[in-house]
């Protein structure tokens, strides 16, 4: 046991001191320096020092003069410490700041980037234990809403996994993880917490480019001529025209299937692709359908024509009622339309009408977490 003239101050590296600051200070530095885990012998010690130093503050031990009493209650509230002026007002700020730039990034349409969630590293700049302490807590419990209500929506996490590992290296939430399972339910903890401690990549989410939109277009029509295959095979019908046609019918009917289900169709589930609407929630049922009714009723006269002129098959009697000039003249509009579309918005001319676009999962390659 160290000498009492002494003790606390060699043990927290200080010299005998009544500002409680500096000691508070002392003992942040120490403890981020031996970790509990690691060494828990210094950490206790550093603990008691710190407690009995503070004591010492508060029965005046260290000037006999100082009147000086402090309420060293473990939970506080910011206004009860403000109003008695035990934390730096600075540090309170930092704390609300923090909290506010949380919620703000959350809700902005740049959640995604890493970058925009910087201003966190201010938080090591917090010595006080109790308010650091209590802003761990509060961002906690106001990430675990914010991705629980977009698991519950079904949309885009706005604070994705990369993000929760880097607060997590902030604020040290699987630390302390026995006391946070007393503070929040299952359902926050799984949210939050057992996402951060997870080895699965982080994926970054965004739309969908015109690669990965050919890639899905091209599983679907792959999927297609292999259950009309097999279909032709089985039912021992005939081959040629007959396997194209019914390949024709099984690519538009299970697209539109599928995405009526899955909000996907067979492409883009296996691409890790999705459709949403324009607030980045699941699309309607009659979105999907005006989606899928403007691609045919723009595709349609190349349909007919295709299969009339190359395969000798009518899908109509063009001749009695459709004049074809009219047709493609209509067709030709609709693709000078589409390319307008795709300058001016990015988008084909049925997920501007249908207020729809596709979403693309993929892995983040060099996920970068600055500490």
């Amino acid at each position: 046991m160290p000498q009492e003239d002494q003790y606390p101050w060699n043990v927290l590296e200080i010299e005998a001191t009544d500002d409680k600051k500096t000691i508070k200070k002392a003992y942040a530095a120490l403890i981020k320096q031996y970790k509990p885990d690691e060494n828990p012998e210094k950490f206790q010690e550093i603990q008691e020092a710190y407690k009995y130093a503070l004591s010492l503050l508060q029965t005046t031990l260290v000037q006999p003069n100082n009147n000086l009493k402090i309420d060293i209650t473990d939970n506080i509230s910011h206004e009860t410490i403000l109003k008695e002026g035990e934390i730096d007002r600075n540090e309170i700020e930092m704390s609300k700041k923090i909290l506010k730039g949380i919620e703000d990034v959350a809700h902005s349409a740049n959640s995604q980037s890493i970058n925009n969630w910087y201003f966190i590293k201010s938080y090591r700049s917090i010595y006080d234990i109790n308010l650091k302490q209590q802003t761990a807590i509060e961002a906690f419990r106001l990430v675990a809403t914010i991705r629980q209500h977009d698991i519950n929506k079904k949309v885009q996490a706005r604070i994705p996994i990369r993000v929760l590992k880097y607060m997590n290296d902030i604020f040290d939430w699987s630390e302390q993880w026995q006391k946070y399972q007393t503070i929040f339910s299952q359902t926050e903890i799984e949210s939050v917490l057992v996402q951060t401690m997870s080895d699965e990549p982080a994926f970054l989410i965004d739309k969908i480019d015109i690669e990965g939109w050919f890639k899905c277009v091209a599983t679907d029509i792959t999927s297609s001529l292999v259950i009309s295959y097999f279909w032709m095979f089985f039912s021992g019908g005939p081959a040629g025209f007959e396997f194209v046609k019914h390949a024709f019918y099984i690519f538009v009917g299970q697209r539109l299937v599928f995405e009526l289900l899955f909000q996907a169709s067979l492409g883009k589930l296996s691409h890790d692709a999705f459709i949403v609407n324009h607030e980045k929630q699941s699309a309607s049922v009659l979105q999907i359908i005006l989606k899928h009714l403007i691609i045919n009723m723009t595709l349609f006269p190349i349909y007919a024509y295709f299969f009339e002129r190359f395969l000798n098959y009518k899908i109509l009697v063009f001749d009695q009622y459709i004049n074809y000039t009219i047709w493609l003249s209509a067709f030709a509009f609709i693709i000078a339309l589409n390319l307008i579309s795709l300058l001016f918005y990015k988008k084909f001319l049925h997920e501007v009408i249908a207020k729809i676009t596709t979403l693309h999962k993929y892995p983040e390659e060099k996920p970068i977490f600055d500490n």
